[in-house]
């Protein structure tokens, strides 16, 4: 980590996700800032290949490993989740995802 800084300058350590293969890619990370003493903010994430509109689908390809990451990743203590609108026409953004 040649470019960290050092831990009395950083408060947080930061990650985005953005595909549902970086949950696996993830977890070094939040291990190395855990190792650090340090909380991990999931910056911005969106189910960016997975969409929201096919339902269950969707919901178990990005969002329930998602929410798994953070159940079991006790070092992250934010999240940052941006609805990807542009999958949805304006008839649906209004409507709740979850059907």
């Amino acid at each position: 980590m040649s470019f960290y800084p050092r831990d009395e300058w950083v408060d947080w350590w930061g990650v985005d996700i953005f595909r549902a293969y970086e949950f696996g890619n993830r977890k070094p990370f939040i291990e190395e800032a855990h190792k650090h003493s340090k909380p991990v903010m999931i910056g911005e994430s969106t189910p960016h290949s997975v969409g929201v509109l096919d339902g269950e689908a969707s919901w178990n390809k990005w969002f329930k490993p998602y929410f798994e990451l953070i159940h079991t990743s006790p070092g992250i203590k934010a999240f940052c989740y941006r609805c990807p609108c542009k999958d949805m026409d304006s008839r649906r953004r209004s409507q709740d995802l979850r059907r």
